[in-house]
């Protein structure tokens, strides 16, 4: 996939919502959600975001597509009045070597109704057909949300640790121990 293309293969669907690759014309909507202050709690450190930045996230979200066929997807509802509109964001990124990280983040009036597991869940059976072995996915400590999603998703503990000064907990599975259902 070029940078800057679209490629409509790469869409993914789960039972109530829609995955497409994030573009430059998502822009504004990233950047909403991205500086929403419930969102950037946990995932920019309460830092805020720029529109630069989210040039920056949407650049290397292509080139991992390109790379990998993976990426940050923006997210929508399908049986939504509005099911075009980005609710919320997910992906998997690149951490070290063949590893990688899944992220996800929605907008508040989205939270409480399985969304981050559902997408989640879709990413990770996408991510384990295109050969991962394993995933890895991490919060803050006190995210407890979202400490929830990974053990509904079958993610087992593995550390504790501290990065940039914030305690953090770091869960993985592994393809053999995914559910595809």
């Amino acid at each position: 996939m070029a940078i800057g293309s679209y490629d409509q293969r790469l869409d993914l669907a789960s039972g109530r919502l829609a995955l497409r690759p994030c573009a430059p014309a998502d822009r504004a909507r990233l950047h909403t959600i991205f500086r929403d202050p419930y969102v950037r709690r946990y995932l920019w450190d309460s830092k805020l975001v720029s529109l630069a930045m989210v040039d920056e996230v949407i650049a290397a979200s292509e080139a991992c597509f390109g790379a990998h066929g993976m990426g940050l997807w923006c997210v929508a509802e399908t049986g939504a009045r509005n099911a075009h509109e980005t609710i919320g964001f997910a992906g998997l990124r690149p951490t070290s070597g063949p590893e990688f990280e899944l992220i996800y983040g929605f907008l508040p009036a989205h939270w409480g109704r399985g969304f981050a597991r559902e997408c989640a869940h879709a990413l990770m059976a996408d991510g384990f057909a295109r050969g991962l072995a394993r995933i890895w996915a991490g919060t803050d400590l006190e995210n407890k949300a979202s400490e929830r999603v990974m053990q509904r998703l079958g993610m087992r503990f593995d550390r504790r640790e501290t990065v940039g000064g914030l305690p953090q907990v770091w869960y993985v599975i592994e393809r053999e121990a995914f559910r595809a259902a």
